[in-house]
């Protein structure tokens, strides 16, 4: 007895001892497994997109495992994903110093490339990537498709899309994406195959079923459509774009006074929507109105006046009344408009076989200037200059698009620009 209490002051440092190294072990351990959780949980909101909640488990993770070159790896990659270009080029620094694979920061640099403006330098690299089937085949075709959209590169983008949905066949983003295409190739049944499938999906989403329903009021069957409009009018009951397709799909089932009550209700709240105006002369006119619906028609083109189908209506109005002369200017107007649009297909076509040409992206950003559609014009004119700045007849039709709409300070730049060219080409 008397050895063990000699003893005691040492065995009590000892437990104290093991005490401590098992705490220290278990601190260790708990801050390892809670590091790993945010990581997890950082790579699930990557995947479903919420990257600035992923970022934030990242940021978690970076305190916990500062050398960790996954962490930061991730971090780069999410960064760049969101939009956030220099965050991403401070990660990827990062991971380089503590030691990554050379290989990923290599394919990330490019990737990042091809977002910042570098697309047609860093493409056929990216490319190749694809078809040799490499593990982050999917993140490579993420930028391809956003770079190929960006450039009206229309057929690779559909291509590319085709390839993300072999690996990821339920990805919501990717069927909406491809239905986009699919109607800006006119390609309208795929896009209803696509817009279904991303309904499918997720049921609940406005955005998706009121793009279905707005294809099938074009390949039909009304009935089809109409039963997507029904379907969201009970969620939104007031939405206008909602009411106005299924005043559309009430005159193609010839149930007209359903369809003259609908725009009734959206006339008096939207008179100043060419979409309305129209809807209600063709309205009329299936009703036997000429008269009626001449008056609807004239203000929709006042109102949308490089609306085609506003103005190939309104010369059906005024053909059938006998009005052969104003009939006759009207149709002129929509063969120049339709003329026009043939033109901007073209175009398209041709990007798709010789991009990065400035001289066709040019030709397409006047046609769309010319036609309304100014965000589209002002893209494919800049583009012209991204690929040479220089480009004269790129410079001047932007200075006179600003000009006409105000921007004076614009307007000088790109005049300078265009004066400097055309000094230069003076022998």
């Amino acid at each position: 007895m008397r050895g063990i209490k000699s003893n005691r002051p040492v065995f009590l440092l000892v437990l104290l001892a093991v005490l401590i190294l098992l705490g220290g072990a278990g601190w260790v351990g708990s801050r390892h497994l809670w590091a790993q959780r945010h990581f997890q949980s950082a790579q699930a909101a990557a995947d479903r997109r919420a990257f600035a909640k992923a970022l934030e488990h990242l940021a978690v993770c970076r305190r916990l495992w500062p050398d960790s070159g996954a962490v930061h790896f991730l971090a780069a990659r999410t960064a760049r994903r969101s939009g956030d270009f220099e965050l991403a080029q401070e990660y990827l620094r990062n991971s380089k110093r503590v030691g990554y694979e050379p290989k990923a920061i290599e394919l990330e640099w490019a990737l990042l490339g091809a977002q910042r403006g570098h697309f047609a330098e860093q493409e056929p690299f990216l490319w190749a990537l694809v078809e040799q089937g490499h593990p982050d085949r999917t993140v490579i075709l993420e930028v391809l498709i956003d770079g190929y959209l960006q450039h009206f590169n229309l057929l690779r983008a559909y291509r590319c899309l085709d390839l993300y949905l072999e690996q990821e066949p339920d990805s919501f983003q990717a069927w909406v994406g491809r239905g986009h295409v699919g109607e800006r190739l006119f390609s309208w049944a795929d896009a209803v195959k696509s817009y279904q499938r991303a309904v499918d999906l997720r049921p609940e989403d406005h955005q998706a079923r009121l793009r279905l329903a707005k294809a099938l009021v074009i390949v039909g069957p009304p009935d089809r459509a109409a039963a997507e409009f029904e379907h969201l009018g009970r969620l939104r009951p007031d939405d206008p774009e909602v009411l106005l397709g299924l005043a559309r799909c009430r005159r193609q089932q010839s149930r007209l006074e359903e369809a003259v009550r609908l725009l009734e209700g959206l006339t008096s709240r939207h008179l100043d929507d060419g979409a309305v105006l129209l809807e209600r002369g063709r309205l009329a006119l299936e009703a036997s109105d000429p008269a009626g619906a001449e008056r609807w028609l004239r203000q929709a083109v006042t109102k949308s006046p490089y609306d085609r189908d506003a103005r190939y209506t309104l010369y059906q109005c005024l053909k059938r009344q006998g009005k052969e002369q104003e009939a006759q200017g009207c149709l002129s107007i929509f063969e120049r408009l339709d003329a026009d649009l043939k033109s901007i297909d073209r175009l398209m076509r041709q990007v798709q076989k010789t991009p990065y040409n400035p001289e066709l992206y040019h030709e397409a950003g006047v046609l769309c200037l010319r036609n309304g559609s100014e965000a589209e014009g002002i893209r494919w004119l800049h583009l012209a200059l991204r690929y040479d700045p220089l480009h004269r007849p790129s410079h001047q039709a932007l200075a006179d698009y600003y000009q006409r709409t105000g921007k004076s300070d614009l307007a000088a730049q790109h005049r300078r620009s265009a004066e400097q060219q055309a000094r230069q080409l003076t022998p």
